[in-house]
């Protein structure tokens, strides 16, 4: 696939995002390395001062200075990020540090675990990509969750894609959403509120990207279950912790215990120390970001319509 790429705006003043756009700017645009420099004569344009510094020339000048501190803190928080990921991502990251100039290893050196974080990077920053490439990317991201959710599972479990255009929609749930919920009720043993489902939409997906479950096989009802959204979106992913809630499913099924509530993003959403860039996003779900998708996958083999995105790159 030939992707066409567009930085677009740069999020300055927030190192996880602005790390990302370091990262993509030296994959897809024409730079063998970006040093501090670099990303300074990038960034600091004369139109980034606007004329409301003042009309006199010393005004003007204050704004300058201001904007310049400004920039030059934010390539320095930046560069600390990229640091961080080197360490934390460790065989899975396609970058590395040259006397102080970020650099990517050479397309001969690139391995399956480079493709793997590439991809998510992609998934991290779709607006830079064309739109008609987002659903496919989107998909993708799905079918990486889905693989990642079946590391957390013993091997006799199962995990399905739940997403109204999914292959396992189509060939084992079916597409109308009110039959999909019922045969899903049946996996995870619980009682289908039929008078809730009934009502609903047939081509959405309640919410639910991927499914996974350990049955007993025997007629009691109640068995372990994983419910996942997955949310390839640079900013609002939060929004998305509770679509997959059992509290909101409730209205579904009479659930004899909460199935698990899991949130799979392609962001590495971290700051330069590890912690999360901010806490409260992670309440009401188990949230699985870029490093923690790569963890669970280190010992899996890349998905084929993943490596085969990046044949013409």
């Amino acid at each position: 696939m030939n992707l066409t790429f567009e930085i677009g705006h740069i999020p300055k003043t927030t190192p996880h995002l602005f790390a990302d756009c370091v990262e993509l700017l030296l994959y897809f645009e024409n730079y063998s390395e970006i040093s501090k420099s670099d990303l300074e004569n990038f960034l600091i344009q004369e139109d980034d001062i606007p004329e409301k510094w003042g009309q006199y020339e010393y005004q003007r000048e204050i704004g300058r200075a201001s904007k310049h501190d400004e920039i030059y803190q934010s390539i320095e928080d930046c560069f600390t990020q990229l640091e961080y990921r080197i360490k934390a991502f460790s065989s899975f990251y396609p970058f590395f540090f040259k006397e102080r100039v970020f650099i990517r290893y050479g397309k001969d050196e690139l391995t399956n675990r480079h493709y793997l974080y590439t991809f998510m990077l992609i998934c991290s920053r779709l607006r830079s990509f064309p739109k008609n490439h987002a659903q496919k990317f989107s998909s993708l991201f799905e079918k990486v969750s889905a693989q990642a959710m079946k590391t957390l599972l013993p091997e006799f479990a199962k995990v399905h894609i739940f997403g109204a255009n999914s292959a396992d929609r189509k060939t084992y749930y079916g597409t109308d959403l009110r039959v999909a919920l019922k045969k899903l009720s049946e996996n995870i043993c619980e009682y289908p509120i039929e008078e809730n489902i009934e009502p609903e939409s047939s081509s959405s997906d309640a919410g639910l990207d991927i499914v996974g479950y350990i049955g007993f096989d025997d007629p009691a009802y109640g068995s372990l279950a994983f419910f996942g959204q997955c949310a390839a979106r640079e900013y609002d992913w939060p929004q998305k912790n509770f679509e997959a809630h059992p509290h909101k499913l409730r209205a579904f099924f009479n659930f004899t215990h909460d199935p698990m509530n899991l949130i799979f993003i392609p962001v590495c959403y971290r700051q330069a120390t590890g912690e999360w860039v901010k806490n409260s996003p992670s309440y009401g779900a188990v949230l699985l970001d870029r490093l923690r998708i790569c963890h669970l996958l280190k010992e899996k083999a890349l998905i084929p319509e993943v490596l085969s995105l990046f044949t013409n790159i």
